[in-house]
């Protein structure tokens, strides 16, 4: 029994003792027991070489130990030079770490470089791990920024410890049982500037297993033992993107929807909170938070979900559908343009409850009408291109009262100021857009020129306004339809002293139509 015992003691010396004889793995010559990028490291000066001093190293590369190492002593020299002036000059010693399917290594780095000395950095997992060095003055007066110095690492279980030059520099215990406890050794080059790694005078010794320690292998391979101890990145919130610029020298933001190509509703901070696809014609906010529109020749309301919860579709006789507006009394009002032009206003069941035939002046059916609007007397204000007039019906088609753009003084019909927007203020005048005459006029009562607004006034900015709303201050927002230049205004309000005071900007936007629903963050009431 006793000479079992003897036995047994005997076989466990001579394992240590074997263990701990000092082993060199570089031979000074050549790069036998090392695996790297060929032709990148090479020997020069009796040291194993990477990098110039004569241009930037493009990305990191390391160069490592055929053989995978527990717990060891291991004692190096290492120089990391370079010019700071051409970028990163960092270097460092990989232990315990593993390759990666693309080449890179993965593990605890040693760290070496200005700023870096006495660091543990771990690579391709949890970055930086022990930030604080020890002894941090005696450091920076030992160590030799880009010159030779001696590291000493002491890897035993848990336990890290790092000597520069003597002075001790780290000493980590890891405490996550899914950290490898083996792996290669492997000296890295950290991309960025003109940078030359060496090292040499390799000397390592092994030291007893730490029992049931973890292995790369143990924790299923590389990729799974990284997805074990990787932080799990937190999903990022996406911000909607922005939608173009919106200009004030005053500090003025508006939410709008815009109608036309695309169909969005934007926020006063320019990102898009709601967007459809198609190109619509006219559209509103409503109260409910919905959008109204009138798209691809069929009204619909919409759920910022984007569901359809009501809905009307252009007659088969016809050829375009044009206005949409939901009115007081929760009808909604449309305009039908084709062989029989007519105004509609439909209940939310889905019935005409009222229907009112047109009078364009012309068969073009593009070119009949555009937004018409229901006045609070019950009478419809509808304007006709064409004809060159904004008229007043009655319900049963009767007009009775029309407001002429072709004026002399608004240069004629030469001018081509046909009538596109029409808006009937509380004061009685009536704002309408010109398109293609390029300008806005207000007119009074009886028709007469209150107010108007011309490319002279405002730097050239119209093209084919179409769209337009009075704001609560009196300003007008008027959209240019026809602007095709991706560097100019697309959409501009101006004040009744003709001074321009926000302006919107996006290369490929064309508003066709326009809400305005909030201004610094106040409701705009809308006059429809």
């Amino acid at each position: 029994m006793s000479n079992r015992i003897i036995s047994s003691f005997s076989l466990l010396f001579s394992t240590l003792t074997s263990l701990a004889e000092p082993l060199s793995l570089f031979d000074g010559k050549t790069l036998a027991g090392w695996e790297g990028t060929e032709g990148l490291w090479r020997v020069e000066d009796g040291a194993v070489t990477v990098g110039s001093h004569s241009k930037k190293f493009p990305k990191n590369e390391w160069i490592s130990t055929e053989k995978s190492y527990a717990n060891f002593d291991i004692t190096l020299k290492i120089k990391c030079s370079g010019d700071l002036k051409t970028g990163q000059v960092n270097s460092g010693i990989q232990i315990r770490s593993a390759r990666m399917e693309n080449g890179n290594v993965a593990g605890y780095q040693i760290d070496c470089g200005k700023g870096w000395f006495g660091k543990i950095f771990d690579e391709h997992r949890r970055r930086l791990i022990y930030p604080k060095p020890l002894n941090e003055e005696a450091l920076s007066k030992g160590v030799d920024t880009f010159g030779w110095n001696t590291y000493r690492i002491l890897a035993d279980g848990p336990r890290i410890q790092v000597w520069i030059n003597g002075i001790k520099a780290s000493d980590y215990t890891e405490t996550n049982p899914l950290i490898p406890m083996e792996g290669i050794i492997a000296p890295q080059i950290h991309s960025g500037g003109h940078v030359m790694v060496q090292f040499k005078d390799v000397i390592i010794t092994e030291l007893p297993p730490t029992p049931d320690s973890p292995t790369w292998e143990s924790l299923g391979g590389v990729q799974n033992a990284l997805a074990k101890v990787i932080p799990k990145k937190k999903p990022r919130k996406l911000r909607p993107p922005k939608f173009g610029r919106q200009i004030s020298e005053s500090g003025i933001k508006h939410s709008f929807l815009i109608a036309g190509s695309p169909t969005a509703l934007v926020g006063e901070n320019g990102q898009i909170k709601w967007q459809i696809p198609g190109n619509a014609r006219d559209g509103y906010v409503l109260e409910n938070g919905n959008i109204l529109l009138s798209i691809g020749n069929v009204a619909k309301e919409i759920t910022p979900n984007n569901k359809i919860v009501w809905s009307y579709k252009l007659a088969a006789k016809n050829k375009e559908l044009g206005t949409v507006v939901r009115l007081d009394n929760g009808n909604t009002l449309i305009v039908e343009r084709g062989v029989k032009p007519r105004l509609r206003e439909i209940t939310k069941d889905g019935k005409v409850a009222i229907e009112t035939p047109l009078q364009p002046e012309t068969n073009n059916a593009h070119m009949q009408t555009r937004m018409a609007r229901k006045l609070p007397n019950g009478n419809y204000l509808v304007p006709h291109l064409l004809a060159f007039k904004i008229k007043e019906y009655k319900a049963d088609g009767t007009v009775v009262n029309e407001i002429k753009t072709d004026l002399e003084e608004l240069g004629g019909r030469e001018a081509k100021n046909w009538p596109f927007t029409a808006i009937r203020l509380e004061n009685g005048n009536t704002v309408a857009n010109l398109t293609n005459g390029n300008k806005t006029v207000e007119f009074d009562a009886e028709g007469a020129v209150a107010w108007s607004v011309t490319n002279e006034d405002v730097d050239s900015r119209f093209a084919d306004p179409c769209g337009g709303q009075r704001l609560t201050n009196g300003n007008t927002i008027i959209c240019c339809y026809g602007q095709k230049d991706p560097k100019k205004v697309k959409i501009f309000e101006v004040t009744p002293d003709k001074k321009v005071v926000w302006e919107f900007f996006h290369p490929k936007a064309r508003a066709h139509g326009i809400h305005i629903v909030t201004t610094n963050g106040k409701p705009e009431i809308l006059l429809k």
